[in-house]
């Protein structure tokens, strides 16, 4: 390992000089090295990327093999230990870099993806379906917003994406507590709920690490049925359930606080 070498990854923006070469020479691929050095911590990005490829050589291969999905994945594994550490556990969601990317879909786009995932499921299995593709989404988002030649010409579609994205994941959530509920089915289907956004959700502003602050309104919709003291207690056990739903600790973490 020459001196030159390690003065060259200096200039590139590597900071742990001596791990790099070792890491760039176990990696193999010469021609990631520009990628690399254009993520935002270089050295963050060829660590995550050698646990990937330690964990699923062929799927990290298979988004190598596209020059525009390698990019995209250095530029995510640069920004976010937490994407990265995500598609390590989950190497098969790599596979959404590699498709394009047009921008955020729509809240109502976000919505049905979320509840697809998690039909027919309940109790842990929906909650990691869950969270596995919000994260997914969150992936292709912030790989697209990572793209962007001005970040700033994205931001408000960025920060109103993150709170569709996250009303999405909500109402998921909401639709397995309704499953899961100890109550009479009935009763449940006559009780309304209503999650309502406050501050940065509520004003379609959130950031990537934003917590997720929200009213829960209860009623009920057949008072023939349903008195409302019995639909609050339904509602109120609903929205526990939701929230736990969202980051009770399960197999998948959590996404964020309710």
């Amino acid at each position: 390992r020459s001196q030159t070498t390690l003065t060259e990854l200096a200039r590139l923006g590597f900071a742990e000089l001596g791990s790099a070469s070792e890491r760039l020479e176990a990696l193999g691929s010469p021609g990631l090295v520009p990628l690399l050095a254009a993520a935002a911590d270089p050295d963050q990005a060829l660590v995550l990327l050698g646990t990937l490829r330690e964990r699923a050589p062929e799927a990290v291969a298979a988004v190598v093999a596209v020059p525009d999905a390698a990019a995209r994945l250095i530029r995510v594994l640069g920004a976010s230990t937490g994407l990265g550490e995500f598609l390590a556990r989950h190497p098969e969601q790599l596979i959404a870099l590699t498709e394009p990317l047009d921008g955020p879909l729509t809240a109502e786009q976000y919505a049905a993806d979320l509840l697809a995932s998690v039909d027919g499921l309940q109790g842990d299995p929906a909650w990691v379906a869950l969270r596995v593709r919000y994260r997914r989404q969150l992936t292709r988002l912030a790989a697209w917003d990572l793209e962007l030649a001005d970040p700033i010409v994205g931001f408000d579609r960025v920060a109103a994406a993150l709170a569709d994205l996250a009303g999405a994941a909500l109402d998921a959530s909401l639709a397995v507590a309704r499953r899961d509920a100890a109550f009479p089915a009935e009763q449940v289907a006559a009780t309304r709920l209503a999650i309502i956004g406050m501050g940065k959700a509520g004003a379609r502003e959130l950031n990537y690490v934003s917590d997720v602050d929200v009213i829960f309104v209860g009623e009920s919709a057949d008072p023939d049925l349903l008195g409302d003291d019995r639909a609050v207690e339904i509602a109120t056990r609903l929205a526990m359930q939701t929230m736990k739903g969202i980051h009770e600790l399960a197999v998948e973490p959590g996404l964020w606080e309710v």
